[in-house]
């Protein structure tokens, strides 16, 4: 999925919980509930009533990039080993 927000792909997916807290329908991504909705939401994207959101999906692959994932975690083995890394 972050592939698809880096490169501006327009992304539909399930409306369930585990996207609740860092995916907002219509800013990043659109969400869906049922079939119908699915639908609604793909014929917009192809239709091109479907809104633009490319800044806000490329700030969030960004965001979790791999770069910014392996510096954050080499920050904590520096700071969990005191600088010494095995």
């Amino acid at each position: 999925m972050l592939e698809a927000l880096a490169c501006e792909i327009p992304i539909v997916l399930r409306d369930i919980p585990v996207y609740e807290n860092w995916l907002e329908d219509g800013v990043q991504v659109y969400k869906a509930s049922d079939v119908k909705e699915f639908r609604q939401k793909l014929e917009n994207i192809f239709t091109g009533e479907g809104a633009r959101m490319a800044a806000p999906e490329r700030q969030l692959a960004e965001k979790h990039s791999l770069i910014r994932t392996g510096k954050r975690i080499m920050d904590i083995y520096r700071k969990e080993t005191s600088g010494e890394i095995y």
